[in-house]
């Protein structure tokens, strides 16, 4: 990712730091973005929630409802079953 931009590893995780954030969170808030879309589409009805999990880059589906419980305060099955809100970082 830092080659992408044209600066250092380090450079870039100093840009994060001064903006709170790290590249591990920027991740995460990005696979459970996409884990929540896909929760929540009617296309996606068809596919477990171990898959979605999958799919939105969790290799453990153990890892991924954790992940879910922690971000969005439900379990997969859960939110897949709740009104569509955005979910707040838990940190």
């Amino acid at each position: 990712m830092a080659d992408d931009v044209g600066v250092s590893l380090r450079t870039l995780h100093r840009a994060l730091s001064a903006g709170g954030s790290t590249f591990a969170l920027l991740l995460m808030r990005e696979r459970m973005a996409v884990a929540q879309r896909m929760l929540h589409a009617p296309s996606h009805r068809h596919l477990t929630v171990a898959e979605i999990g999958r799919r939105a880059g969790f290799l453990d589906p153990s890892h991924f409802a954790r992940a879910c419980r922690q971000w969005c305060g439900r379990t997969p099955a859960q939110e897949r079953c709740a009104p569509t809100q955005a979910f707040a970082s838990p940190h």
